[in-house]
């Protein structure tokens, strides 16, 4: 198949378009998906005399780029059981995430 009016294949045809790499020392920065599991905490001091203690966990990206958006997941509170000692035992995704960048946890 032949392109027309000097048009290159991949006008005509979008999926024979190639894959150009960067040049050598261009910056590529790829993001990655994390698996974050969150076990437990151990001697939480009691907090809420009224309602009682329900612990939950909040982990954060710390994005080197101020400008990009957060990147947060949280666990689901404990409300039964020794909410001093909780168990949570859950695995969130993380995304985007980026090679250098720290994640910060938080127990409220």
């Amino acid at each position: 198949v032949g392109a027309q009016d000097g048009e290159p294949p991949s006008a005509q045809y979008p999926e024979l378009a190639t894959y150009v790499a960067p040049e050598a020392g261009a910056n590529v920065v790829v993001s990655h998906r994390l698996a974050v599991s969150i076990l437990q905490a151990h001697g939480l001091k009691h907090m809420n005399n009224f309602t009682g203690d329900n612990p939950y966990v909040v982990c954060e990206v710390k994005h080197l780029d101020p400008a990009a958006e957060m990147t947060r997941v949280e666990t689901e509170a404990v409300a039964e059981g020794d909410t001093s000692n909780p168990f949570w035992g859950e695995t969130h995704t993380v995304e985007p995430w980026f090679a250098g960048e720290s994640l910060e946890f938080t127990v409220y």
